[in-house]
């Protein structure tokens, strides 16, 4: 992804003066696609999926993905709608006598969450040439569902875990940065780097080694994206 990102806004500098004149329509709504990257409070944000044989459904979730559409108001502010997941799981490793050693009760074994965003981007920095480069803030409101399962104990004999889950559903407030160079007028290619505060605690109900969990409320998000201008 970061290569062809490279390529792509080097090809676009080469080729800038062919195409200036074609740069004179603004478009106004945008549909981007990308990747998301979290990390959160508790640490697990960054860690990779351990899928064993799941259905192609299961599979796809674990790519993170996050779209993204926009609707230019005005040269200040854009609407945003924007939807993403993370997906962790690492349930299909616990199975086998083996890993009775490297798991504790209470240690996070599967993690989903969706959220969705909508608000605004605040256009901070417009630089007028080929490219069209843009600095925007980003004000979003955003509304989660979040569930995570907890290694509880092994059944007798090793074939099996036992887990416990908690699922929230909640809102937060997410503010950031958007940068995104544009090529030929069509082809959007940007990142959001945002902090998402949420305000309601999910709290598991029952002790673990004598003591609640909550799931994080802070998440720190960074999501590379490529899409069309129409």
């Amino acid at each position: 992804m970061t290569n062809l990102i490279l390529k792509l806004v080097w090809l676009g500098i080469l080729l800038c003066p062919h195409f200036l004149m074609a740069q004179t329509k603004v478009k106004k709504n945008s549909f981007n696609v990308g990747f998301s990257f979290f990390n959160f409070q508790d640490g697990y944000g960054f860690l990779k999926t351990n899928m064993q044989g799941n259905s192609l459904y299961q599979n796809l979730r674990t790519l993170d993905l996050y779209f993204e559409y926009e609707r230019m108001l005005n040269k200040v502010f854009t609407i945003s709608i924007s939807k993403g997941s993370f997906y962790f799981d690492k349930y299909p490793s616990l199975n086998g006598i083996d890993h009775k050693s490297k798991s504790n009760p209470g240690d996070l074994r599967v993690r989903l969450v969706d959220f969705y965003n909508v608000g605004a981007k605040v256009k901070f920095i417009t630089f007028e040439n080929c490219l069209q480069p843009k600095l925007n803030g980003i004000f979003l409101i955003s509304y989660q569902k979040t569930e995570d399962h907890f290694f509880r104990y092994y059944y007798p004999g090793g074939f099996d875990v036992a887990l416990a889950g908690i699922y929230g559903k909640r809102f937060g407030v997410t503010s950031g940065l958007n940068g995104s160079v544009t090529f030929f007028n069509k082809i959007n290619i940007g990142a959001n780097i945002m902090y998402t505060y949420y305000f309601k605690d999910v709290i598991f109900e029952e002790t673990i080694n004598g003591s609640y969990y909550t799931a994080p409320k802070n998440y720190f998000l960074i999501t590379p994206t490529i899409g069309v201008k129409f």
